[in-house]
């Protein structure tokens, strides 16, 4: 993939997310919350009319399924046909390497299903190696230990946790390969004893702060190399985030004349997808929401001031507390509430025939709540696109030839992206 299509994309993809963000911005959860309309769905009766008429089962398909999500919602949102044709090409897969790559049998053992997919399907993807590897945030050295197997280069491994580093080691020792674990915080610069320059760096599913190093690291160093697939892109020490490349500090500049900005809560949208969660999770997922909305239900019976309901529902709680039935939930949540003593004294006067219609609000609200998150959520793909290329421009930038694609099935990881950067010439 050329400079010109990675540029396209990527102002394709600001254009499209500027001018839809009245649509992915707002959450729904906390406008039901707090009692504020969502303004899409007053302005857009005919969306609002087909998320009411879903099923719960349509709701699970749409859900599991972003590329259908977003074909199911195109005739409401302009220009989605277009936009899911640029993500369905820049999911295609990266070539695959001449050599094939076929592990020991013992490779596996002690990594779960997906995990071991998604770390196999990495080294499987990367052009041949004939340099140092550095790993980044290695933890025990899953994919160092293939890397070392398929490439037969020495591996350094940084982890910052001490306890990984020492299991990581130990399980190398085992196996004979050549695997160096260096106990370092990766935003500190690197120590003497890593080779910077030499090495071709690799890192499966670093986090925000993280992976930014690692790229900066690599251009700083004018190292071989980087591949590396990003995850919680949120996890950042701003509440902005810092745009990589030119292009998008363009686009974030205030002398814009329709600048494109991200909090840290929008970042969230981009790893909202996941294939992860179990049964008895999603169980528990949904009955904090409905419980959540029939407590602000309950408040409002109470005659409780709005502003005490919003900190009282949207407060972190215990999720143990969601386990209990809705009026033992409510008497846990005033039991030790030193801050609003008044609302003891209502809870104790309150009328138990209160409780149903609470809950019944409640349910539907969690409703309305998962079918208006489907119109953020065919966002989500794209948001995460945008935030891949935001950090391949910035290694193009640094004169290095990248391309993006993907390096596994989404059903083994939805963060299944891949930036591939190699200096010219290699």
């Amino acid at each position: 993939m050329n400079t010109p299509t990675l540029e396209s994309h990527f102002l394709s993809l600001t254009h499209y997310l500027q001018n839809f963000s009245y649509l992915w911005k707002p959450v729904p959860f906390y406008h039901l919350i707090e009692n504020q309309p969502l303004s899409w769905a007053e302005n857009n009766p005919d969306l609002t009319d087909f998320l009411k008429a879903l099923s719960n089962s349509d709701i699970q398909h749409l859900t599991n399924d972003s590329n259908h999500l977003r074909n199911a919602l195109h005739k409401f949102i302009p220009g989605l046909a277009a936009i899911n044709e640029t993500i369905q090409l820049l999911e295609n897969p990266l070539p695959v390497p001449h050599t094939h790559f076929t592990p020991d049998k013992f490779s596996h053992t002690h990594i779960p299903g997906r995990k071991w997919e998604q770390t196999l399907a990495f080294s499987q993807s990367l052009p041949e190696v004939d340099s140092p590897i550095l790993d980044w945030c290695s933890g025990k050295g899953h994919l160092a230990g293939l890397l070392f197997q398929r490439f037969q280069q020495p591996v350094q491994c940084l982890e910052y946790d001490e306890i990984l580093c020492r299991q990581g080691n130990e399980l190398a020792e085992k196996k004979q390969q050549s695997l160096e674990f260096i106990h370092h915080d990766v935003m500190n610069p690197l120590p003497d004893n890593v080779n910077a320059n030499a090495s071709f760096y690799t890192a499966l599913h670093a986090c925000g702060d993280l992976h930014r190093q690692a790229v900066e690291t690599c251009i700083h160093h004018h190292a071989p190399g980087i591949a590396f697939s990003p995850c919680c892109f949120h996890k950042i020490n701003t509440d902005f985030y810092r745009p990589f490349s030119q292009l998008a500090k363009d686009s974030f500049s205030p002398s814009n004349s329709a600048p494109f900005w991200l909090t840290r809560k929008d970042l969230h949208l981009a790893v909202q997808q996941t294939v992860t969660a179990g049964k008895r999770e999603k169980i528990a997922r949904r009955r904090e929401k409905v419980y959540r909305f029939a407590l602000r239900q309950w408040c409002h019976q109470q005659s409780i001031p709005e502003r005490e309901e919003n900190t009282l529902c949207q407060k972190k709680m215990s999720k143990k507390l969601f386990n209990q039935s809705f009026p033992e939930f409510i008497a846990s949540i005033f039991q030790n509430e030193t801050t609003l003593l008044d609302l003891n004294a209502r809870l104790h006067n309150n009328n138990p025939q209160l409780w149903p219609s609470a809950l019944r609000e409640g349910v539907r609200n969690y409703r309305w709540n998962e079918r208006a998150e489907l119109v953020r959520k065919c966002f989500s793909r794209p948001l995460e696109a945008w935030l891949i290329l935001d950090r391949a421009l910035r290694l193009e930038e640094a004169g290095l030839n990248v391309s993006v694609g993907t390096f596994c099935r989404y059903q083994a990881t939805p963060r299944n992206f891949m930036i591939m950067a190699m200096q010219a010439g290699k």
